[in-house]
């Protein structure tokens, strides 16, 4: 897979991401075939896919491609039995984005590349771990003091909560 944005998106806690990882590509190889789209301004691919997390879960839930022969191709034509959403059950890995609201870095250099803001990894489609990193110019390296916490380093926080939550969940099941 070649490293850059491929036009994939991902909607989670209410920001919008662009994706590194191409989360269909596993479905694909999953199914032993490629559909035959029609390659335009997708980078390669051929459609471009938006997702998102819901509840620790990973949704597809549009898609924008056509086929080989120009016909417009839906979600339902890949997965027939889908509602307005596709549970990803198939996808194990991670998944790597970038904040859309802030200047997106050049992957083509690989000595330039930051880290990106948003690092999950997805277990059979369900959140195992996530990191969510502040990028930002004007922020010092030091330590902020607790009473000026802005939006985003609450969201860190939280994150870290839900983290503790659910190891704490898992183990009371395991001990059950």
């Amino acid at each position: 897979m070649d490293l850059g944005f491929h036009g994939d998106t991902l909607l989670h806690r209410d920001r919008t991401f662009e994706m590194v990882d191409q989360p269909l590509e596993q479905y694909f190889e999953l199914i032993g075939t490629r559909p035959e789209f029609e390659i335009a301004s997708a980078v390669g691919r051929g459609y471009t896919a938006q997702w998102m997390i819901e509840d620790g879960w990973l949704f597809l839930v549009n898609m924008q491609a056509r086929w080989s022969d120009a016909e417009t191709l839906s979600l339902t034509h890949l997965f027939p039995f889908a509602g307005s959403k596709v549970f990803a059950a198939w996808f194990n890995g991670s998944l790597r984005a970038y904040r859309r609201d802030k200047p997106l870095p050049d992957l083509s250099q690989a000595d330039r590349q930051p880290y990106p803001d948003l690092t999950l990894t997805i277990e059979h489609g369900r959140i195992a771990s996530s990191t969510l990193i502040h990028r930002a110019s004007t922020v010092s390296s030091s330590v902020r003091p607790a009473a000026t916490l802005d939006n985003d380093s609450a969201e860190v926080i939280e994150l870290a909560s839900y983290r503790r939550s659910s190891v704490h969940a898992a183990w009371n099941e395991v001990m059950v």
